[in-house]
Formats: C-alpha cells, structure tokens, sequence
C-alpha cells in the first residue's frame, strides 16, 4: 500500500507531462521544455556524482556535448541509421566515461574536479579547434531525427512526446539506482568513507560505477540534445553550460531525485524568459543562486520538504 501511495505522485506528474501539449501547443514553449528536460538530465548526471557520491565533476556537459557529436560526426562518414548512431554514441561516451573516473579516482576532494575540469577543457578544445572533422566553432548541421512507425518526429508535438518519454524512462531508471543497495553504498561513500572501508565495500568500484551511470545519463541527453537542435557547435562542451548544471543542481537540491529537475526549471526557464526582457540577466540570475544559499541551502525541493514535513506534523 506505501509503495503504491509512493508511486502514485510520480505517475500523476509523468502523465500531466505528457498531456502538456493538450495545454499549450506553442512550438515555442515546447522547444523550451524539451530544453528544460534534456538540461534536467545533464544536471542529473552531475547530481548522481556530486549529491550522492560527493564527487565533483565538471566533465558532464562535455560528456554529453561529445555524444551529441558523436551521433553528428559518426552520421557524416558512415550509412547507419540514427538508432545505431544512437548506440555507437551511448557506448563510446559511457566508456570515456569510466576512463574519466579511472583518471579522476587517482586523486580526491577537490582534485576531482581539477582533473574532470581540465578534461572538459579538452574535449571544448577538440571540438573548437578540429575544424575538419568537428566544424569548428561552426558546429555540424543537418543531424537527422530518428523515424518512428506511423509518426512524424519533425512534428513538434511528436517529439514533444518522444522526448518526454525518453526523460521519464531515465528518471525511472536514476529512481532505481538511488533507491538501489548501490545507490545507497555511493552515498555511504560520500558520508562515511572510512566505515564503508572497513566493512569491507569496494570504495574505488562502487565509485567507478557512478561515473560510468552518469556519463550513460549524460550521453543520452546529448543525443537526444543533438537530435532536438539537429545541430551542434562547441557551445555544449563549454565551461558555461557546465556552470549551469552545477547552478541547477544547487538550486533544486544536490541528492534528489527531483532537485535538478526544478532547478533546470528555474534556471533554464529565468535564462529564457527573463533574458528576451533584462540584458544583464545573470546578475539576477546570480542574485536568485545567493538567495537560495541564504534561505534554502539545502535547495528548494528539500527545503519545501521540509516546510511540508512540518506542517503535516504540526
């Protein structure tokens, strides 16, 4: 009866999502919200890491800008079809993924993300600087979506749908992990390191395994970001758009499952919205971030939680 009680939320909220459209058919603000959705699960991979593991990485974004030009540059020299780009993409960044861990794992604390930093450097210069392969900082163009039976996937409202269903289909998934013995092993590495040590737990692996799942998040939001703009440049890769996953993850709530998803509401929705309007946007932007800290350090999901939690006591 509590599992289904639990679940029932989640359903609810996964089907008005998916009903959004009945709403509001504006291709405007459905392109907006598949930005919001692919952000969320970026920002999910970085939570997955730093909120539940501890582990700073600064490579997400660029892990997932690679897949996405994976699936582009893989589509110019070779006759597969968008599923198998797909695939090929998922692997390859999945795998780079565990060589990032591997590189970044040598060291601890805040060396962590010196080293995840520098690789998503890396990957921002190949993608600005090979030119030949990558477009340069003009990016590559005319990525193909991949066909569905008896739909249209340029329908915007389609897409919509596709999209959506990819991100619940995640976010299930991360649920899983979170609520998973594993899942419960990485926070315990995070919170206390030496006592899972002594019992025995394999620190190193357990650790290992959370950066390859979060560069598998990672990967698909950046196929799924690639197949959305059918383009990308090295925008993706660059040390703003990381900021913002890291911005979302704050905002909403490090070690949620729901925190990055409200952030990259906010932060996503404010850039926007807020930004058609005020030039200077990041200053508010950064105003809303001090907020944040000042009232709700633990982020606005718990710190609703938390509100809620009281009250229902009281």
């Amino acid at each position: 009866m509590k599992i289904f009680a639990r679940s029932v939320g989640p359903c609810i909220a996964g089907a008005l999502l998916l009903m959004l459209p009945l709403a509001i058919s504006s291709p405007f603000y459905l392109d907006l919200a598949i930005h919001i959705m692919i952000a969320a699960l970026i920002a999910t991979s970085l939570n997955m890491l730093l909120g539940l593991g501890g582990l700073l990485s600064f490579a997400q974004s660029a892990l997932a800008g690679a897949a996405a030009y994976g699936v582009a540059i893989a589509g110019q020299h070779t006759g597969f079809g968008p599923w198998m780009l797909t695939a090929m993409a998922v692997s390859v960044a999945v795998a780079f993924s565990v060589v990032v861990g591997i590189l970044a794992l040598r060291t601890s604390g805040l060396s962590i993300g010196m080293i995840t930093l520098a690789i998503a450097q890396v990957l921002w210069g190949v993608a600005m600087h090979w030119g030949s392969v990558t477009g340069g900082e003009n990016g590559i163009a005319g990525i193909a979506r991949p066909a569905l039976p008896w739909m249209d996937t340029d329908n915007h409202i389609v897409w919509f749908e596709f999209v959506a269903i990819c991100f619940l289909l995640v976010l299930c998934l991360v649920n899983r992990f979170m609520q998973s013995q594993l899942g419960r092993c990485l926070d315990g590495t995070r919170s206390q390191p030496r006592r899972m040590s002594a019992l025995g737990f394999d620190i190193w692996g357990i650790r290992l395994f959370a950066f390859a799942f979060a560069g598998l998040v990672a990967a698909i939001a950046g196929v799924l970001l690639a197949f959305h703009q059918q383009f990308i440049s090295p925008h993706a890769l660059s040390l703003g758009e990381t900021a913002e996953s890291l911005l979302m993850v704050i905002v909403g709530g490090p070690a949620t499952l729901l925190g990055p998803v409200v952030g990259a509401v906010i932060v996503v929705g404010f850039r926007v919205l807020v930004s058609g309007y005020i030039e200077s946007w990041p200053t508010f932007l950064g105003l809303l971030l001090i907020g944040v800290v000042l009232f709700v350090p633990a982020g606005v999901v718990p710190g609703f939680a938390s509100i809620f939690g009281k009250r229902s006591i009281r």
